[in-house]
């Protein structure tokens, strides 16, 4: 009896791996298919104006200037230096 109980644990954990590892190679075929594309991107460009000259709570557009992030979306982002909110919405 015991046996019997010790095959079909085995069979199970068999069936398991076999789907892990199915799951695994799937989901590697995807991220190679769609995740590295080389292809040149025709960027949108844009310009982004503050609400204000430049202080710390600007920063995090500077950051995702200076390491591409904005490139990455397709965005080529001109950042313009603001003069005050209502100047900003008229702009």
């Amino acid at each position: 009896m015991r046996g019997v109980i010790k095959q079909k644990k085995k069979e199970e954990c068999m069936k398991v791996r076999t789907w892990m590892l199915v799951s695994m190679v799937m989901g590697m075929g995807l991220v190679i298919a769609f995740g590295a594309s080389t292809e040149a991107k025709d960027l949108t460009k844009m310009n982004f104006q503050l609400n204000w000259k430049i202080t710390g709570d600007h920063a995090p557009y500077y950051v995702a200037l200076k390491k591409g992030w904005f490139q990455e979306e397709g965005l080529d982002v001109n950042v313009l230096l603001g003069q005050g909110s209502a100047y900003t919405v008229q702009a």
